[in-house]
């Protein structure tokens, strides 16, 4: 997902650490150590007096004879970050640009060993990037310094390269004095875009509040209802079958009386089933004794009396509840909840099976599944 980065005007410098050789540094134990060496910036932050707290990138962590030296890029900004909160993902130093453009001009070939000494003069200040073995090992800011001065301090600089720990290993040095102050703005959005999107500004971010920013919420918010959105439209694109199948009907399916248990000589139980024909044919049979008394009314007989109309309706099966029940329609009609036995579009249900029903009519049968 896009991000907003803005750019705030900062003070940044390299801090060096020495532990044990394996010695770790968490956050409380940096900020401590911090407040140790620069305790006027501690004491500033903790008072209210700095525009935000200082914020730790480590560059390097190499072992010396003197333990394990850690080295960070200190990061404060000049400026209170509230304002940024609101519409920006994640705030980073202006100057990050010449990080950016030193990539650049490693990439392209300037500096091919990956030992570079880059020098920048852009607003009156003399910015020094060292790169060892490709990576970002020193930043250091000198105010108040022109052309005409900045050879004469990149001496003496160059004479620290040669002392130190880490920098002494390397055995030459592309050393580059670049001024930026004439640049096009296009070329000012370039580096930035090239540092914005390097792993090593990418863990940085001058604003540390506690929690999602507001920005943060409002993508969040934002994918859930997009996502929301394409659920919904999937689900409307399976068509009026889907909502058949899934949604539940208004209309309540009939109670259904526990199944009866007759007991037997062998202590078995007869199903449901028994009891409806023994009923069926009790009642048929005290039906038969009193018509046998009514002399019939003399009838001509028709084709439909020996002949009966199986015409094959649509019948449709919505369901079928516990091998007892099943609900259906005719022809898309209304839909009505049937037994073994009751009659539907001339066909008369003859059995029921886990997920259909077996119509007949005469000699006809038709069997119809659920949902077909």
């Amino acid at each position: 997902m896009w991000t907003r980065v803005a750019a705030v005007d900062a003070h940044l410098w390299t801090w060096e650490v020495v532990t044990g050789f394996d010695g770790v540094l968490d956050k409380k134990t940096l900020h401590a150590r911090f407040a140790e060496e620069f305790p006027k910036v501690a004491e500033a932050c903790r008072n209210g007096e700095c525009a935000a707290g200082p914020v730790f990138r480590e560059m390097v962590s190499f072992n010396s004879s003197d333990g394990r030296k850690h080295r960070y890029l200190v990061m404060r900004p000049d400026v209170s970050l509230d304002a940024y909160r609101n519409n920006y993902d994640r705030v980073l130093p202006n100057v990050a640009e010449l990080y950016g453009y030193a990539d650049k001009l490693m990439r392209e070939g300037e500096c091919a060993a990956g030992n570079c000494r880059f020098a920048f003069l852009a607003g009156g200040a003399l910015y020094i990037l060292v790169f060892f073995e490709g990576r970002l090992c020193h930043w250091t800011c000198e105010p108040d310094c022109d052309a005409a001065a900045a050879g004469e301090r990149l001496e003496r600089f160059d004479e620290f390269l040669k002392r130190d720990d880490l920098f002494s290993r390397a055995e030459t040095w592309d050393k580059q004095l670049l001024c930026i102050d004439g640049a096009e703005a296009g070329e000012h959005r370039e580096w930035w875009r090239r540092a914005c999107k390097d792993p090593f500004w990418k863990a940085v971010d001058l604003d540390e509040c506690s929690g999602l920013k507001p920005c943060a919420k409002r993508k969040v918010a934002l994918f859930a209802f997009a996502v929301l959105a394409l659920a919904l439209v999937l689900a409307f694109a399976c068509g009026a079958n889907f909502f058949d199948n899934e949604i539940a009907y208004t209309r309540p399916a009939p109670d259904l009386s526990p199944v009866p248990e007759y007991a037997f000589g062998d202590g078995g139980a007869e199903p449901y089933e028994t009891e409806s024909v023994e009923k069926f044919y009790e009642e048929k049979s005290h039906t038969n004794i009193a018509l046998a008394n009514v002399e019939p009314a003399e009838q001509e007989p028709t084709a439909s009396d020996t002949v009966p109309q199986c015409a094959a309706p649509a019948i449709k099966l919505y369901g079928v509840v516990e091998g007892r029940l099943v609900q259906a329609s005719v022809d898309g009609g209304e839909r009505v909840w049937l037994r073994m036995g009751d009659f539907i579009g001339g066909y008369e249900l003859e059995s029921i099976g886990k997920d259909y029903g077996v119509f007949a009519c005469g000699e006809t049968r038709m069997e119809v599944r659920n949902g077909r």
